[in-house]
Formats: structure tokens, sequence, C-alpha cells
């Protein structure tokens, strides 16, 4: 239970079930989900500073570690969804009709399916070659992001159950 605020009127108070948010004025939601969409900015743009400083880890000058297209494509698309993050935030975009905004929406969504791809991938190969920089320098951001991988997987897959069970539920 969330303890009730004044200066959150959508709050939830002790007794309220989330279905209380359907009784909600139109201000209030629209109050809700701006805040859970900015939270989710913040975590995309901490998640990719961590991607990012892993793979600037891997760059040292010591290290020999494998390297591939996929080493530049995650640390491209991190320094981008960092900015965009930031640039979302701030001038909250996601609400913005813009074509423009929707058409690099559009194509963050299918860079994040690469990237998703890309960070299986490559992280597996640094662990399956002992990479010393991956694995001892960055202990624990390659563990992380070793089981991180198999979590993001697993959500994909229950997206795509989801999915599929809600449209065969409607027919």
């Amino acid at each position: 239970m969330v303890k009730s605020t004044s200066s959150r009127k959508y709050s939830i108070t002790n007794n309220k079930t989330m279905s209380s948010m359907y009784s909600m004025s139109p201000g209030d939601k629209q109050k809700f989900m701006d805040d859970i969409i900015t939270n989710t900015f913040f975590i995309s743009i901490i998640y990719n500073l961590c991607v990012l400083g892993y793979i600037l880890n891997i760059e040292s000058k010591d290290c020999n570690c494998f390297r591939d297209w996929r080493h530049n494509f995650m640390k491209y698309y991190s320094i981008i969804l960092i900015i965009w993050g930031i640039l979302n935030i701030t001038f909250k975009l996601y609400n913005n009709k813009n074509e423009l905004v929707n058409v690099i929406n559009t194509i963050t969504m299918f860079a994040y399916i690469i990237n998703i791809w890309c960070l299986y991938t490559y992280v597996g190969i640094l662990d399956y070659t002992k990479c010393s920089c991956a694995i001892d320098n960055s202990k624990k951001m390659h563990y992380f992001l070793y089981l991180f991988r198999y979590v993001i997987v697993g959500l994909i897959f229950l997206s795509l159950f989801s999915v599929i069970f809600t449209t065969l539920n409607k027919k």
C-alpha cells in the first residue's frame, strides 16, 4: 500500500485497490502515467550508463578480448538512448504527437530488438572466451548483464505468449 500524500493525488490510500485508478480524473491519470513513463526513462538511462561503462572497459588498450560490430552497436545505441531518455524527460517528448518523434520512437524500438540480440550473444561470447577485461575487471557488471540477458529473453517470450493468448481469447 502506498501512503497518500498531498502532492500526489493519484496515489492509492490505505484500503483502496488498483481499481481506484479507474475512478481518477483524467488529469490525475495523466499525471500518474507521466510519472511511470518518466521513471521508466530514468531506469533506461541508468541501465544504458552501466552497459556503456561495461563496453568502454573492454576498449582499454590492455584488453584483447573479442570485439566485432556488436560491441560498437551496443556502445553507440547506449549513447543514443541516454541522450534520447534525457530529451524525453526534459521536454516530455513521449506526449508529443510530432511525426518525427514517432518515427524516432519506432526506429528505437526496432534497434532495441537488435540490441537485445547483441547483448545476449556478445556477453555470452565474452563469458565463453573467458575475457579477463569483462569477467575480472567488471565482475559484477558482467555477471549482471550475463543474467539480465536471460531475463530479457524470458520477458520477450512472456510478452509474446501474452499477445497470442489475448488474441486467441478475443476470437
